[in-house]
């Protein structure tokens, strides 16, 4: 005998979208993208591993919230992908560390997503290249989410201009990840808040650019060190700021002349 009543519920569910959470179901139109809506603030997801991943903003219980800890620093991670990116700070052999290559000038990273950024800089300036464009002063970009970040800076109104605040100090920021460097200024736990350690004299820092900058200073080949030269005067340096800060103070004539 089948059992009417599981019948008629797989029927209802088929017809319609539905989420969990918290054991309860919320049934909501099928042509809705979003079927799996938090129980908690109501943010709908279109797959239910995103919604359990969602869940874990909402848990108070550290060890639930950050099930995946380092084994070396013991910091926590939501997620197993986030722990095993993270596990590259703590690797020494280079090859492993930084396995994603950019054909056009050798630079190497950690991430795929990072060296798919990084290629956009190797991209012609040319405007027609630039599928998303500022309708106020008609910038171009080559991804949506920096012209959204963009758009921040015609924002007069200050909370939506620094969406991000501080649930300690209060302060503001416009993007999530200024954020999250900057909550590490509370931190009082030294291997939480210098989580990027060099791997040459251990030196901790707060951020993965910092750790790769510094890690300049122990380079003993100088066309490795001294990446960025001036086409004016020749003179190197590590850092592309340090170059367009020499140019500005220096070459500023010049440059107004040509």
């Amino acid at each position: 005998m089948f059992n009417v009543f599981l019948i008629f519920e797989f029927l209802r569910r088929c017809s319609f979208g539905y989420t969990m959470a918290n054991s309860e179901y919320n049934v909501i139109p099928s042509s809705s993208k979003h079927n799996f809506r938090c129980g908690v603030c109501e943010k709908g997801f279109s797959r239910r591993g995103d919604l359990k991943r969602h869940h874990l903003t909402h848990e108070n219980d550290p060890n639930l919230k950050y099930p995946y800890h380092c084994e070396i620093c013991k910091k926590g991670f939501t997620q197993s992908g986030n722990l095993r990116q993270h596990m590259l700070c703590h690797e020494q052999n280079p090859i492993l560390k930084y396995r994603f290559e950019c054909e056009l000038c050798h630079k190497r990273f950690t991430a795929k997503t990072s060296l798919r950024r990084h290629k956009f800089t190797h991209e012609q300036r040319d405007p027609s290249t630039h599928a998303f464009q500022c309708v106020v002063c008609e910038q171009g970009f080559t991804r949506r989410d920096n012209l959204t970040q963009h758009m921040l800076l015609h924002e007069s109104n200050p909370s939506r201009r620094y969406p991000f605040e501080c649930d300690v100090c209060q302060k503001r920021f416009t993007r999530k990840g200024d954020i999250k460097w900057h909550v590490l200024t509370h931190e009082s736990n030294p291997i939480l808040r210098y989580s990027f350690l060099c791997i040459v004299c251990g030196r901790g820092f707060t951020q993965r650019g910092h750790v790769m900058q510094h890690m300049l200073a122990h380079e003993r080949n100088p066309a490795l060190r001294f990446k960025f030269e001036c086409d004016l005067c020749n003179k190197r340096f590590t850092a592309k700021t340090s170059l367009r800060k020499h140019i500005l103070m220096l070459h500023k004539s010049s440059l107004n002349s040509q």
